[in-house]
């Protein structure tokens, strides 16, 4: 919601609030010329396909990443 309140460009607006826009916006059915695709389009898909796109490039950076992770929930948990 701050990005909302602070950024006022649309193309500054990050992945999230995208994403959320895309949904609430339910895509404009005029954008597909396709009709057998229009009717392919549900509210449960479009929500499935945005988690997915911002779900993976967290998975692809992880693997790399746990490390640092285990490393520092280490270091700050109790010695006993």
């Amino acid at each position: 919601m701050s990005v909302m309140i602070y950024i006022n460009d649309t193309s500054k607006y990050n992945m999230t609030v995208l994403v959320q826009n895309m949904i609430m916006s339910n895509l404009n059915v005029q954008d597909f010329t396709d009709p057998t695709m229009i009717s392919n389009l549900t509210p449960e898909g479009i929500r499935a396909a945005a988690v997915i796109v911002m779900v993976i490039p967290i998975l692809a950076v992880y693997p790399f990443l746990q490390k640092y992770f285990v490393k520092g929930v280490m270091l700050g948990s109790i010695k006993g």
